[in-house]
């Protein structure tokens, strides 16, 4: 079997199935039913995929600079803190780090999977 391969296997009271290496890395999905287990595990794999373009869209859009000298941004700007008015572009763009694409695509993996 490939990584890209379903499998639908019991779990104790419940199917699960399943696409990865391992449970931790992999997609999987649990119900009743083999087919509400697919069903979910479809869900999963596509919320997984939409969080993770969603975060690949904002690594992308900090990388271009402010054109704004005093970094005072206009209520146009998605990086413009409403209370304070500055732009956090900058901040972002230092904190996505290797280190920090790791922790939000398992807080991605967390978040539909709890």
């Amino acid at each position: 079997m490939t990584d890209e391969e379903i499998r639908i296997f019991k779990d104790g009271d419940q199917w699960c199935a399943f696409r990865g290496t391992d449970l931790q890395t992999g997609a999987s999905g649990f119900g009743e039913h083999p087919t509400m287990a697919l069903d979910v595990l479809l869900k999963n794999e596509y919320s997984i995929a939409k969080l993770t373009k969603e975060y690949e869209t904002i690594k992308e859009n900090v990388k271009i600079p402010c054109k704004l000298v005093k970094q005072e941004c206009d209520t146009r700007c998605p990086f413009m803190n409403p209370n304070t008015k500055q732009c956090i572009r900058g901040l972002i763009r230092d904190m996505l780090t290797p280190e920090f694409d790791f922790l939000i695509m398992d807080a991605t993996r967390r978040s539909v999977y709890d």
